[in-house]
């Protein structure tokens, strides 16, 4: 949320620069997410906001009205490559598309790879390249419980 909030704006964040072109306009950013109700989105968004001391009024504006998030909670694969296609052409133009979890539209195993290889480059990069987008894959592990009979209680805290 904090690196879309920067690059709508036209501002860098973490390195991470919009480019000249983008600077006084910002980006267009589509994210689409699978996990987040709108009530955690707004909480991120606000968070995002409170703690950026480094943007101005006007290109708080100007980022939230560069963002559109939509949620796709059902779509994978093949369908997710249309859904994403169409979200492209119909509310676009868009100069960069997040996606947040990967693994929540690949539709197949993750460890695959004819899985992975069939979801980024038969599906996801086609569109990149006929959309002149860029593309973010937001990633993360499983959150596994420790197992039958163990704890986590020997993490070390780390400060």
């Amino acid at each position: 949320m904090q690196l879309a909030i920067h690059l709508a704006a036209g501002q860098a964040l973490f390195g991470v620069e919009p480019g000249d072109t983008f600077t006084a306009s910002g980006m267009k950013v589509l994210l689409l997410q699978a996990e987040n109700d709108e009530g955690d989105l707004a909480e991120m968004r606000d968070g995002v906001l409170k703690g950026c001391d480094d943007l101005t009024p006007e290109k708080r504006e100007r980022a939230l009205s560069n963002i559109r998030v939509v949620t796709i909670c059902d779509t994978v694969s093949d369908a997710f490559g249309i859904t994403l296609d169409a979200l492209i052409s119909g509310r676009g133009p868009f100069d960069l598309v997040m996606v947040d979890p990967a693994f929540a539209y690949l539709g197949g195993d993750s460890n695959s790879q004819k899985d992975v290889s069939h979801f980024m480059r038969e599906l996801l990069n086609p569109l990149v390249q006929k959309h002149r987008v860029g593309l973010l894959l937001a990633h993360h592990t499983n959150k596994q419980r420790p197992p039958e009979g163990r704890s986590n209680s020997k993490r070390k805290e780390v400060r």
